[in-house]
């Protein structure tokens, strides 16, 4: 086999098992599952109440409020400058010189006829009449 017919063979399958994947998405899809009613509600496992160690009760950290940072104002008076703008020169772009115009002579309209690389017979060659008479019968 040569490697197009495997290149298309591997295609094919490629999209064959595309399209299967599809059909059983869909025909697995039909069946849905039906859903418990609204009423039922899950079993309930009840936990012993019976502890060796009486839970203690530690108490919340307490955080402080951050202020929000778009309402501040500066505090130091370094930020009060405004920085000043740098500009970074770009280098230099080494294009190609100008063209020079130059005046394009007019060229010679071509032939409809194209020519052949290899002359012709016939042009190199008379052509050979036939020795046979023809007779015309009517």
């Amino acid at each position: 086999m040569d490697i197009q017919t495997i290149l298309n063979l591997m295609i094919q399958a490629v999209v064959m098992s595309f399209v299967a994947l599809m059909v059983f998405d869909f025909v697995g899809g039909l069946w849905v599952v039906p859903l418990p009613p609204a009423e039922w509600q899950p079993p309930v496992i009840k936990q012993p109440t019976v502890s060796a160690v009486a839970p203690q009760t530690t108490p919340a950290p307490q955080f402080e409020e951050i202020p929000d940072p778009w309402i501040l104002e500066p505090q130091s008076s370094h930020h009060s400058a405004p920085a000043s703008a740098v500009i970074v020169p770009f280098p230099a772009l080494r294009l190609l010189p100008p063209a020079i115009a130059q005046e394009v002579p007019p060229t010679k309209l071509k032939s409809k006829r194209a020519k052949s690389s290899t002359p012709r017979k016939s042009a190199s060659t008379p052509k050979r009449k036939s020795t046979k008479s023809r007779k015309i019968t009517a």
